[in-house]
């Protein structure tokens, strides 16, 4: 096995040094880093030459968002493998070893492997895997129940971007413009990549044995403007995996949730009008895109 891992940084000097530790600790010696730093401003670049040298940094000018950055991450890795890793997560000792092992063993079709993710400072959990409804809503599976309570394997719709790990190949055969789509941001992105892995037939499977821990809100993420990208993204997904009669159909289904979501939302936030504005600028996107031929894999 040879493990890319990937670790989008913006503003994460606080934290980088508890997750870079924990990797580094472990004395793996089939893996490289990359961490992706999206325009920080508090020093974090400079931190990591001076105390990471091991890991390979790619700056950026700007922060054009986790999407982009894991993007640049998977362009220059070279694993068979690729793990995504949030700033503010840390591995349990023992990671890597047990990692190897659940690799050699995964059944034909698994493409994707969630490990358990627990609150920092808990034994509560914080995902062990994506699952998506009918009317696109999200959820963490587990979360906020005891880390006890999940001590199995099972198949989940998809990882959770704190701490996921893909077959290279796989996230070469789900790419469509990109592998994780730039317009989305940050947030739902993971859910995305998710669903385009479940329509071309890969699962994801829950590893309880691969321990990742998490300190919420790490990002910074003002809770309106989080709102906002929740909101926004979750629409996008809506348009990116549905034509025709079948947002119809979802309309139908969602009618309820997504007109008192929808009132809420616009009494109450701000970003409100640019969330629309957006959503109809994405739509025309995709539009375009079609129009051009351009390759997709949400059809």
């Amino acid at each position: 096995m040879f493990l890319s891992i990937i670790i989008p940084a913006y503003n994460s000097k606080n934290f980088l040094g508890e997750a870079l530790s924990s990797i580094f600790i472990q004395n793996y010696e089939g893996l490289e880093v990359i961490v992706v730093d999206n325009g920080s401003s508090d020093g974090t670049g400079g931190f990591i030459k001076d105390n990471y040298s091991k890991a390979t940094l790619i700056t950026n000018t700007e922060n054009r968002g986790t999407s982009f950055a894991r993007n640049q991450g998977i362009a220059a890795a070279k694993g068979e493998y690729i793990m995504f890793l949030d700033s503010d997560a840390y591995l349990k000792e023992g990671f890597f070893e047990k990692l190897e092992k659940s690799l050699k063993t995964l059944s034909e079709g698994v493409g994707a492997v969630s490990p358990k993710i627990i609150r920092t400072g808990s034994e509560k959990v914080f995902s062990c895997g994506l699952k998506v409804s009918s009317i696109y809503r999200v959820f963490d599976v587990g979360r906020n129940e005891p880390s006890k309570n999940y001590i199995h394997s099972f198949t989940v719709d998809g990882p959770n971007s704190c701490c996921a790990i893909y077959k290279r190949e796989v996230l070469e055969d789900i790419k469509d413009v990109n592998y994780f789509d730039e317009d989305f941001f940050f947030l739902f992105e993971d859910v995305d990549l998710a669903l385009r892995m479940k329509k071309k037939g890969y699962k994801c499977l829950f590893v309880p044995e691969l321990v990742c821990y998490h300190y919420s809100g790490g990002s910074g993420t003002p809770y309106e403007y989080r709102r906002f990208l929740c909101f926004r993204n979750r629409w996008f997904m809506v348009l990116k995996h549905n034509r025709g009669i079948y947002i119809f159909v979802f309309l139908l289904r969602s009618f309820i949730y997504d007109f008192v979501r929808t009132l809420h939302f616009t009494l109450t936030n701000r970003y409100s009008l640019k969330a629309v504005e957006e959503i109809l600028s994405y739509r025309r996107k995709i539009s375009r895109r079609e129009g051009q031929g351009e390759k997709n894999n949400y059809l």
